[in-house]
């Protein structure tokens, strides 16, 4: 038998936690950008324009048997 100390264990609730670390330690904010790619797929779709960044490939038929 062993008994070993552990590491406490830390529950954060963000919106709690957010708003006073805009605050008091903004160093621990992260903003993050990115772009939402379902606007990005339907742009293509529509205009059939090539945007920098997107590399389509085609795939096959894909095959499928079901048992029931």
């Amino acid at each position: 038998m062993k008994m070993r100390a552990q590491q406490p264990d830390f529950i954060y609730n963000e919106d709690e936690l957010l708003p006073w670390a805009k605050e008091n330690l903004p160093e621990a904010v992260i903003v993050k950008e990115t772009v939402s790619k379902n606007p990005v797929k339907k742009h293509i779709r529509e205009t059939g324009e090539m945007v920098p960044g997107v590399t389509i490939t085609e795939r096959p038929e894909k095959f499928i048997v079901e048992v029931v």
